[in-house]
């Protein structure tokens, strides 16, 4: 065997790196279930907001027809965009790329879904955010 070949020297983990190899190995499997969470509660909040905002508008208007802004029309643009992609986010999605034998492909599927749901969220939070500063700037100006 050449010199820059040698074999390594290894021992087994101990209980603490075992531990902490498991706890890391929940975390990552738990990432999945947050974002779910996540999802849940921005939902929540997506449809309180636009329908308590277009309900104080309708009880201000009275009988009246209300009359919609840009500044409404883009809020409730926002609101839809981010119902749309937290419903999609929340939407369970087939990964036929697993090999279940594999430690490292269950990793990287539970990395995958979680990275999914993120790129899903996140977009969702600042449109949701936009709209309500829309709803806000509308108030003000």
């Amino acid at each position: 065997m050449p010199p820059d070949q040698a074999p390594l020297v290894s021992r087994p983990p101990n209980l603490h790196e075992r531990f902490m190899q498991e706890r890391f190995s929940e975390a990552i499997a738990e990432q999945s279930q947050l974002m779910d969470g996540l999802a849940q509660r921005l939902l929540s909040l997506e449809l309180a907001i636009p329908s308590l905002y277009a309900l104080v508008l309708k009880a201000i208007s009275g009988t009246e027809h209300i009359v919609l802004t840009w500044g409404m029309a883009f809020a409730f643009s926002c609101w839809f965009i981010a119902i749309i992609l937290t419903l999609i986010a929340m939407i369970p999605h087939l990964d036929n790329n697993i090999v279940r034998d594999s430690p490292d492909s269950i990793e990287a599927f539970f990395d995958r879904a979680a990275r999914r749901k993120w790129f899903l969220l996140m977009p969702a939070v600042v449109a949701f955010i936009s709209g309500v500063l829309s709803i806000i700037l509308d108030i003000l100006l």
